[in-house]
Order: C-alpha cells, then sequence, then structure tokens
C-alpha cells in the first residue's frame, strides 16, 4: 500500500467504512477495488448485490467528477446512475410481487422517492448549481440507509421463503 493511507472507520470517507486515500485520487474504497460490496450492504442475493454496487460505483465516479469541477462527466454520471437505478427498481420490485412481498407499497413508495431525488440532481447538475456535492452526498447517504434496511429486510425475507426457515 506504498503511497496510500489507511484511514480508521468513520473519518474521510463515505459510508463510514474503512477506505483508503490515494494521494491525488481522493478517496478510493477497498471495497471498490476489489469490486465487492462491504458484508454491512451484502444482501446475500448476488444479482442484487451487483446492482448495488454498480450503483454505489457509479454514485463514487460522479462524486469524484464534482471533486474534479468536471461537469459533463457527472452529468453523464447522473444519466448512468439514473438509468441503472431505475432498471434496478423494476426488477427488485417485480420480485416482491412474485413473492407477495408484505413491505411492498412501503418499499415502491421509498423507490420513487429515490428516482425524483435523482432527477432533481440531474437537473442540477444540467444547470451547474451551487451546492451539488453536498446534495450527491446526501443521495449516497439515503441510497445506502435505504440498501441497509428496507432492502436488507426484502431479502431476508426472501431468504426465509426459500429456506423455508428464519434467517438472522
Amino acid at each position: 500500500m506504498a503511497g496510500r493511507t489507511a484511514l480508521p472507520v468513520g473519518t474521510g470517507g463515505r459510508f463510514r467504512f474503512n477506505c483508503i486515500n490515494t494521494p491525488g485520487r481522493g478517496d478510493r474504497y477497498d471495497f471498490l477495488v476489489a469490486n465487492e460490496l462491504p458484508d454491512v450492504l451484502r444482501l446475500g442475493i448476488a444479482e442484487i448485490d451487483m446492482e448495488h454496487l454498480l450503483q454505489v460505483q457509479i454514485l463514487t465516479a460522479m462524486l469524484d467528477a464534482f471533486a474534479e469541477d468536471d461537469w459533463p462527466r457527472a452529468s453523464e454520471l447522473i444519466g448512468q446512475l439514473q438509468d441503472v437505478t431505475e432498471a434496478h427498481f423494476v426488477a427488485e420490485q417485480l420480485l416482491m410481487r412474485l413473492h407477495a412481498y408484505p413491505g411492498y407499497a412501503i418499499h415502491e413508495r421509498e423507490h420513487d422517492q429515490l428516482i425524483q431525488e435523482l432527477r432533481a440532481l440531474e437537473e442540477s447538475i444540467v444547470s451547474e448549481e451551487t451546492g451539488l456535492p453536498l446534495a450527491a452526498r446526501s443521495f449516497e447517504l439515503w441510497l445506502i440507509h435505504h440498501i441497509h434496511t428496507a432492502d436488507k429486510a426484502f431479502a431476508t425475507f426472501l431468504l426465509e421463503r426459500e429456506s423455508g426457515s428464519s434467517v438472522s
């Protein structure tokens, strides 16, 4: 790890996970380098976990673009994030309906709210408004919270149905 400094949990990084700081490149996270989600965000359903990783990777690249004042890149990335997120939500909601998930309506409302926030963020990027890095970080925290709570509850439900028992 020459040239990189390991940062303790909760400092210098998003998501409050261990990260590595690479001089001149901003924060790079071990889980992004390893191309996998940290355990706290891993749901145990490979397809969903890969989609979440892709969302986080695009979002991280967008935050890096903000840090570099690269508005065209940030605009391109918000479009990609919106496309990936909408496709992910369609797939996830289909699974919920197929398995009669009792929390479907609440989960769907969270998805709708997240899409609205993404669209507002996209409009702000296009007009190059100030304060966008903070708005993007707020979105980032919202997404991580959603994965850690609502998606985790849905994954637990699915895994319990598959195994026919309770998952802890």
